[in-house]
């Protein structure tokens, strides 16, 4: 298994793998920990790209990046010593990205620990914006209804996904995902009992053949984002996400959405 480590300042940041976002988030303050990536990964060479904005939000050419500190690690978890990447960044690093309108650093690292090249192959582009609208309706209601069946066909090709580069069986990933819904979403239900397009985030990558899916804060001052602000940067909540249970703990996931045998499927 390969396993991301990183550290990153006070920053508006994305993080993807082969064009597919890690970590895409408003961070606060510093911020590290770590997470497994063989979800993300081809066999041979792979690309790792990062942006990064200050806090006070869009910049241009003409702009200087604060001084910052980034850590990122790849490490193979059979072999704590062997690190496929290791970056020390600061702001001298990162060139200005007119399309992306950040500070971007990109690196490339070899890996034969997974390959989803077989799901990348195949997932379509979606133009159709209402196809994706019409999904999150019916993803939402899925869960407000408690329709372990639909479920069970929109997850089916992310625990194939898993089960390719984890190691498990697909069974046993789509069992992992019922059990945590039934545990969390259906017994306590959703944060967000009804679902507007308005709240939407619909963020595309890969040439829109995979898009991510969020929804806005609630109660968020949009006159406090900074103009000019890219959607990906700005903070947003999980699309599923329940309510607390009574030790205030609640479960979040976040969703992706791709084409895959012309229907619409979660990937990530």
């Amino acid at each position: 298994m390969i396993i991301l480590e990183y550290k990153f300042p006070a920053s508006y940041l994305e993080l993807t793998i082969n064009g597919l976002p890690v970590l895409n988030k408003r961070y606060s303050g510093v911020m590290s920990g770590k997470q497994s990536v063989n979800e993300y990964l081809i066999s041979g060479e792979n690309k790792i790209q990062l942006a990064i904005l200050p806090l006070s939000g869009a910049m241009d050419e003409n702009s200087k990046l604060p001084e910052i500190d980034v850590l990122i690690k790849l490490v193979d978890s059979k072999n704590k010593e062997d690190h496929l990447l290791e970056l020390s960044l600061n702001g001298s690093e990162l060139n200005f990205d007119f399309e992306d309108k950040a500070f971007v650093f990109e690196e490339t690292f070899i890996s034969h620990e997974s390959d989803i090249s077989v799901f990348l192959d195949q997932i379509e582009p979606i133009e159709d914006k209402e196809l994706l609208y019409r999904f999150c309706e019916q993803l939402h209601n899925a869960f407000v209804s408690k329709d372990q069946q639909l479920l069970i066909k929109l997850y089916m090709l992310q625990s194939k996904l898993y089960a390719k580069v984890y190691g498990q069986s697909p069974e046993y990933y789509l069992k992992q995902s019922l059990t945590v819904h039934s545990d969390y979403t259906f017994k306590y239900g959703m944060f967000y009992p009804k679902l507007t397009r308005e709240e939407l985030y619909i963020i595309p990558y890969l040439d829109e053949r995979l898009h991510c899916i969020s929804r806005q804060w609630p109660g968020i001052n949009v006159d406090e984002i900074p103009n000019n602000l890219p959607d990906k940067y700005i903070d947003k909540s999980p699309f599923i996400m329940s309510k607390e249970n009574e030790q205030g703990l609640n479960y979040t996931e976040e969703v992706s959405v791709v084409s895959y045998n012309k229907e619409l499927n979660l990937f990530f």
